[in-house]
């Protein structure tokens, strides 16, 4: 079950990739991420949230830090995941 879906984004994001392509498949892989794409950006947060217990407001700051500070191109999923969990940690250490 996800824990967040596309009306609760907070973002505006194209929507070309189609919901049962085959990236959004499965783990995480090569494929290059596309923050700018709906899809992508929901199934990789729904994947972080979901394999790392976060909560639907801790989903919703993987958005925001995706759309904010996340600037790399030509990488890869699994490095997004990679730098997403760094930066929730991060965060947690503030507290």
């Amino acid at each position: 079950m996800s824990v967040i879906n596309k009306r609760e984004l907070n973002y505006i994001y194209h929507w070309k990739t189609k919901s049962n392509d085959s990236r959004l498949k499965g783990n995480l892989g090569m494929d290059l991420f596309n923050k700018n794409e709906g899809y992508e950006v929901l199934n990789l947060i729904n994947k972080i949230a979901q394999s790392e217990g976060y909560s639907k407001d801790e989903a919703l700051m993987i958005e925001k830090l995706i759309k904010r500070n996340f600037h790399a191109n030509n990488i890869s999923q699994s490095k997004v995941y990679h730098w997403i969990k760094e930066e929730m940690e991060k965060l947690d250490n503030e507290k």
